[in-house]
């Protein structure tokens, strides 16, 4: 088995590299002293999604605490989550619990915008200006494009085809959910997050003519391949037959 830990770590600090040279992110926050422990290789993360509340503030509190990897070039975020056992009878880490998630700017798309709410202290007052956006609170509350990619080996997390042991989310308050074939790697993640999200600016990463794009989607399909992340299979195989996510 490949090393699994130092494979993460390298591939984290390989792609923050590659999308700041494109300018695609700012503000990256990793620090592998501070992020990358026996166990655990984790973006800031002080604040819990909290499903009771509209994602609009969701958003806010992560952003006003920082917790994330890094931004997109848009003030979306990413934050992500691996964390590692020593299975019995082996000598090498593997993922035991995994998020990657994709926190997408909610209409508030100007640095100004997003300024002048991390200024109001005041809680009313911030009340008050979200108001002034409740179209965007109601759209992002229950249609949002906001993503969240989960594993966890545990076995009481497991439940054939209603809850698979990696599984990904969309939106906010459903209960959006589908198997996913592959745990990814950040590289892996924030290109499936550009190719849904940002099209344009992934065709530009790749390539500058449509001809180009086919033939550069017809070569990643046939040539990609899986690391061995995991303890147990991503998917049964029942679940490989119904529906999923093909990363």
């Amino acid at each position: 088995m490949n090393d699994i830990y130092n494979e993460i770590k390298r591939d984290i600090d390989a792609t923050i590299r590659k999308y700041m040279g494109c300018q695609l992110i700012i503000n990256p926050r990793f620090n592998q002293e501070k992020h990358a422990t026996f166990s655990k290789i984790s973006s800031n993360k002080n604040t819990e999604f909290d499903t009771k509340i509209s994602y609009v503030k969701n958003f806010f509190r992560c952003y006003d605490e920082g917790d994330y990897l890094f931004q997109l070039f848009d003030n979306s975020f990413i934050q992500v989550n691996y964390e590692f056992i020593v299975p019995t009878g082996q000598n090498q880490k593997v993922v035991n619990k995994a998020n990657l998630s994709y926190y997408p700017n909610p209409g508030l798309y100007s640095y100004e915008a997003i300024s002048a709410i991390q200024e109001i202290d005041d809680e009313e007052e911030r009340e008050e200006y979200f108001a002034y956006h409740q179209e965007y609170k109601q759209d992002f509350q229950y249609a949002s494009n906001y993503i969240r990619l989960d594993y966890d080996g545990h076995p009481s997390s497991f439940t054939e085809y209603v809850h698979p042991r990696c599984h990904i989310h969309i939106g906010l308050h459903n209960n959006f959910r589908l198997g996913v074939n592959k745990l990814p790697l950040l590289s892996d993640f924030i290109d499936f997050v550009l190719y849904v999200n940002y099209i344009e600016e992934w065709k530009k990463l790749h390539c500058e003519e449509e001809d180009d794009l086919n033939s550069f989607l017809t070569t990643l399909i046939n040539t990609k391949k899986s690391l061995e992340m995991t303890e147990y299979p991503l998917l049964t195989e029942n679940e490989l037959k119904h529906y999923l996510l093909s990363l």
